[in-house]
Formats: structure tokens, sequence, C-alpha cells
């Protein structure tokens, strides 16, 4: 498998940032996390966009450095309907699923109303 096979990109939003002081703030700290193949901080559009190595660094791990260099992160939440589930066991199940998945910070699956939050 090629380097390029083993990249991902993700988009993440920020919130926090008000000049380019703060965008190199950012990127720095991105940069330095191992995994991390290339960085770029947008300051109109409050995003950055990082490809990266998922075998070697999570997406919450990203979250962290920029919560850590000072700035929040603002992620997208989904609902999902979920049918089929009976029991606990269940719900476990398919959150550790959804929590698996990449990008995924979250998932909150409720039995009653059939429903997962991610």
């Amino acid at each position: 498998m090629t380097d390029n096979q083993t990249r991902r990109r993700i988009s993440v939003n920020i919130s926090g940032m008000s000049c380019a002081s703060c965008v190199s703030h950012v990127e720095e700290a991105l940069r330095r996390l191992a995994g991390v193949s290339r960085v770029s901080v947008n300051l109109a559009t409050e995003k950055a966009i990082v490809e990266y190595n998922p075998a070697v660094i999570g997406v919450g791990n990203l979250v962290k450095a920029v919560a850590d260099a000072g700035y929040q992160t603002a992620g997208n939440r989904i609902t999902l309907v979920i049918r089929g589930m009976t029991c606990a066991s269940c719900v476990a199940h398919v959150e550790d699923a959804l929590k698996q998945l990449d990008g995924v910070l979250s998932a909150h699956v409720n039995l009653a109303t059939e429903r997962a939050s991610v």
C-alpha cells in the first residue's frame, strides 16, 4: 500500500481565530503531530484542511491539538434511525461500531427512540 492510500483528508471547523497569528498557532499545533502530513488553515472560512495517516493518529488527537492551542472545533452532528435493536447489548454494539469510524468523535444510541446521535 502506498503512502497516498493510507492518507486521509479532513476538514475541521475552528472557531476563535481572529488573525494571521491565530492561523499560525493552529497550523503549528497540527503540523507537529506524528502522522500529519499536510495542514492548511483558512481564517476567512474558519477551517483547517488536514492530511493525516489514520493508522498513526486519530481525529480526536487533531481536535485535542486545536483545543490545546486555545481554539475550539465545531463538528457536525447527525441523527441516524437504527432499527432492530432489542437490548442494551445491541446499543453497545452499535455505539462501538460508530465510534470506530474515522471522524466520529462521539456516538450515543437510544434504544427507546431507535436513534443514534453521532
